[in-house]
């Protein structure tokens, strides 16, 4: 899920944000508010990947409020896009708010929807490019005992029979009991572990394939482990199919 901050005082132009932001399906998530405070809370409240700012706010500013947000550790790179009453030059801003874009009125939904494009890719290509760094390996208690997993070799979590969980790796599964498939997505944090499937979730980066099997199921399957697979539901489709696609993309741009 990418959840976006739309931070806007007109009410007309939020519900054309919201309604053109909807388009892209649940993927996409807006989260509203009407001024720098209310924004202010929500990103507290919420985990926030990106966000629409208008600059001429009431009380604060969308530029203070932009400086606050880059004085929040969890948000000092999160892209932003200003909407803005006059043409401005992103170069002239970006060394001290660091936004990747300005969005200027008035604006149509052609437009809201090619900048609302330009952040969402941008917050791809931030969840794959993390993916690259150091790889910490995670302690997992199963019911046998205590693991280290390396996120890499991670494929998959399922709900098994008897109240359990799988957490299948290339080499291995652990079951562990009395658990559900939030407290492992919990458990892992990582952005390219999600739900594909209301029984299962899944590691993107390990994806190889995805075949269909039904109108409203497909098989997932992994790199370097030919005899395991998951299902995807049409629910999950484009959240997964969306991530996957981007963390490729970031992969081929690294070579």
């Amino acid at each position: 899920m990418i959840n976006i901050l739309i931070v806007e005082d007109d009410k007309l132009i939020l519900q054309l944000c919201t309604e053109n932001l909807r388009r892209f399906g649940n993927g996409v998530n807006p989260i509203l508010a009407t001024s720098a405070e209310e924004a202010i809370s929500l990103l507290r409240q919420h985990h926030i990947d990106g966000a629409f700012i208008d600059v001429l706010l009431p009380g604060m500013d969308g530029f203070s409020l932009a400086s606050r947000i880059r004085d929040m550790g969890d948000y000092y790179y999160m892209p932003i896009i200003f909407e803005t009453g006059e043409k401005r030059n992103v170069p002239d801003t970006y060394k001290e708010y660091r936004n990747i874009d300005f969005l200027v009125k008035p604006f149509t939904p052609a437009d809201f929807l090619a900048s609302a494009n330009k952040l969402i890719n941008d917050i791809k290509k931030q969840r794959a490019l993390s993916l690259q760094k150091a790889e910490v390996k995670i302690p997992f208690l199963y019911d046998e005992g205590l693991v280290l997993i390396a996120f890499s070799d991670i494929l998959y979590a399922a709900t098994f029979p008897g109240r359990k969980i799988v957490l299948a790796t290339s080499t291995s599964e652990y079951y562990r009991s009395n658990i559900t498939l939030a407290n492992i997505v919990t458990e892992i944090n990582n952005d390219m572990f999600v739900q594909c499937h209301k029984a299962f979730v899944v590691n993107v980066t390990n994806i190889k394939e995805i075949e269909i099997f039904s109108r409203k199921a497909w098989t997932i399957y992994f790199q370097n482990a030919p005899d395991k697979s998951c299902q995807m539901s049409k629910k999950y489709k484009e959240t997964t199919e969306d991530l996957l696609e981007g963390y490729r993309l970031s992969q081929q741009k690294s070579f």
